[in-house]
């Protein structure tokens, strides 16, 4: 029961930790970036946000002190770094591999979403505001899925695995989907997606062995959806526009969570689960 309660403190320390870096590091940047007095607090914040250079500057920041935090805690909990899944192996390829599959996985359920005539897009002329929007994108969702993913699957997915691996893997889901409650456009296919999507980096991350994988995966993810498709909030360049014919549950709406991303994921749980036993199947082990 103590170890429990120890993990559940670890888990809580971590979570909450990281959205205060990620806090300070917004506000950081803001100073940077705007120079002005923090009187003008959320105009501040606000103004900085609607800015990839802004952005940028206060992921930088947030990147480099979750680093920090996170090599601090494995050094004291005498963690190996690589049995947080950062592999000195191919981790170039996997990282690639990764970004790749993730493309893959947002374009189909677009195209699936334009055949059912959910919605519907046109292509913006590739201009220099729109390869600048890219190019900076790549920067913003490296820094929030790095944060992400060092939390969760790196860290949290860890602790809980000790002693049931899948156990371990379904609760770090639920704590994934759950830490985007604040989320605007939260609801309840948010929440079953976000934990299904939750499973899907766990199974990534533990049929590659590394972080790398899940971690080219969520880049991809976000920046496909938002800085090629156009989907969601943003306001800056994108090169499609896609637009929503009308608010279905197959969509999702302005939210972007609906039926159909939820059984795109479930299809590649469904591969990644078979590629990870049949790994295992094939192990051999010398005693």
């Amino acid at each position: 029961m103590k170890n429990k309660f120890i993990t559940i403190g670890k888990i809580l320390l971590s979570v909450v930790s990281v959205n205060i870096i990620s806090l300070v590091s917004c506000i950081l940047g803001s100073l940077i970036y705007q120079n002005v007095h923090i009187t003008n607090f959320t105009d501040m914040i606000s103004n900085t946000m609607n800015s990839d250079l802004g952005y940028v500057i206060g992921i930088v920041i947030t990147t480099i002190l979750i680093y920090l935090f996170y090599k601090f805690i494995a050094k004291k909990e005498k963690i190996n770094w690589e049995d947080m899944g950062f592999s000195k192996k191919h981790r170039l390829s996997q990282l690639i591999k990764g970004f790749a599959l993730g493309i893959i996985f947002v374009a189909i359920y677009i195209i699936i979403l334009i055949v059912m005539k959910q919605v519907s897009f046109e292509f913006n002329r590739l201009n220099p505001d729109i390869l600048y929007s890219l190019f900076m994108g790549v920067i913003i969702f490296f820094g929030v899925a790095f944060a992400e993913e060092i939390t969760y699957r790196g860290y949290i997915q860890g602790l809980c695995s000790k002693k049931n691996k899948y156990v371990g893997l379904i609760i770090t889901a639920a704590i994934f989907a759950l830490s985007h409650l604040l989320n605007s456009s939260y609801s309840v296919l948010s929440l079953i997606y976000l934990t299904i999507g939750g499973i899907l980096l766990g199974l990534m991350r533990m049929e590659t062995e590394n972080i790398w994988f899940p971690l080219g995966f969520h880049i991809a993810w976000n920046w496909t959806e938002i800085r090629i498709f156009g989907l969601g909030n943003d306001t800056n360049h994108h090169w499609l526009s896609t637009n929503i014919m009308q608010n279905t549950i197959w969509n999702g709406g302005e939210s972007g969570t609906g039926i159909i991303i939820i059984l795109a994921e479930l299809v590649l749980i469904v591969i990644f689960t078979y590629l990870y036993y049949r790994k295992n199947q094939h192990k051999t082990y010398d005693y």
